[in-house]
């Protein structure tokens, strides 16, 4: 771009740059794609040009960021995006600190699709509808309910979550990835126990977790992934290659549960297990993520199951899986590519599938700040 039309550029971009550049790619399959790549005067002012592009309506391409450089991304799909940026490595890393403000029910067990019916009625709580009434006990009629919640203790890529309580707990009991936190007397909504949690979670998008290596058990089976039935070993032995790595084999199970398993389901919430989700071939993300690390531990690969918020979306389910030499890789089988934004924030985790979530209300997501490079 000739400099004498960086200063009408830069107007209509909403921040001073110093070289606009723009480039044509014709991947082997599907349409050409357009690459325009800005140089902004600062990180600053990169940061005001997104974020004034971001509110221009009908804007055709995809933006990132990498300190000074803004670049757009024009007729690629979400997965050509994805591959891009990474091929770029501008994938966003950014460190984010996240507090969440939440009410969270003691719940022992239940079933998920009961729980997060329960949990749609309790926002919108009409105690003198008998009919509402009826409808919330019915749903939690199968829930048991305890004295305690147990949180996620381990880390993210960025550092440890902290919590605070209200009521404050009698007592707290370390159990491996989690801490459990037992409460005296907890107060009751519509007769569910409950505490008010504070989290502070922080978080790195796109950055393995460093961990030793994990045991055993996380490759083998368990109620909620039977990774030794002869069905899910025939199918991992059609999906994977002799002799592949671990980092193969992890890309291609979770492209495989992307594209075969597609979101479908008429319950929110719904966990049917493994086996039935690929009876019917279609869930949601928690039956999906069952599916996932059923076939990676069947595979050999080490992985959990985690539970919590995705910023702007709402409560979801991912896994995590172990690659020797790097550690635990965030793996979304909504998403068709592997590792996770820093937009995921983790409350849970589990290594065995025993996981019960029950959200009393939605949470108030405060973000207090990034960290990046200039």
């Amino acid at each position: 771009m000739p400099k004498e039309e960086l200063p009408g550029y830069s107007s209509r971009l909403g921040g001073k740059i110093t070289e606009l550049t723009q480039h044509r790619l014709a991947p082997p399959r599907g349409k050409e794609l357009q690459v325009n790549v800005v140089k902004a005067a600062s990180a600053a002012e990169a940061r005001a040009i997104v974020a004034h592009l971001g509110r221009k309506p009908g804007l055709a391409g995809h933006l990132l960021r990498a300190s000074r450089f803004v670049v757009e991304i024009v007729g690629a799909s979400p997965l050509d995006q994805h591959r891009i940026t990474e091929a770029l490595d501008l994938l966003d890393r950014t460190e984010r600190r996240y507090r969440l403000s939440l009410r969270m029910a003691l719940v022992e067990s239940g079933d998920a699709g009961a729980i997060n019916r329960a949990f749609n009625l309790l926002l919108a709580p009409r105690a003198e509808d008998p009919e509402w009434r009826h409808r919330l006990s019915t749903e939690l009629s199968g829930v048991r309910f305890g004295h305690s919640i147990s949180l996620r203790s381990a880390p993210t890529a960025a550092g440890h979550p902290s919590y605070s309580f209200s009521p404050l707990p009698a007592s707290t009991h370390k159990e491996g990835l989690s801490t459990r936190y037992s409460f005296a007397n907890p107060p009751r909504q519509h007769g569910v126990p409950y505490v008010d949690l504070v989290a502070e979670v922080r978080t790195a998008g796109y950055r393995p977790i460093e961990d030793a290596r994990p045991d055993a058990r996380l490759t083998s089976p368990t109620t909620a992934w039977p990774s030794a039935e002869p069905r899910i070993g025939s199918l991992v032995d059609k999906l994977v290659k002799p002799g592949s790595s671990e980092r193969d084999r992890l890309a291609a199970l979770h492209g495989w549960t992307h594209q075969s398993i597609p979101q479908g389901g008429a319950q929110l919430g719904a966990r049917r297990g493994t086996l039935a989700t690929l009876e019917v071939g279609h869930g949601r993300c928690w039956e999906r993520s069952d599916v996932l690390v059923t076939l990676l531990r069947a595979a050999g690969v080490p992985a959990r199951q985690v539970a919590g918020w995705v910023e702007g979306l709402g409560g979801h389910i991912w896994a995590e899986a172990y690659l020797p030499d790097v550690g635990w890789i965030g793996a979304d089988a909504t998403a068709p590519w592997l590792g996770v934004s820093g937009d995921y924030i983790p409350l849970f985790v589990t290594e065995d599938g025993a996981m019960t979530v029950f959200y009393l209300s939605a949470p108030r997501i405060e973000k207090e700040g990034c960290r990046e490079d200039e």
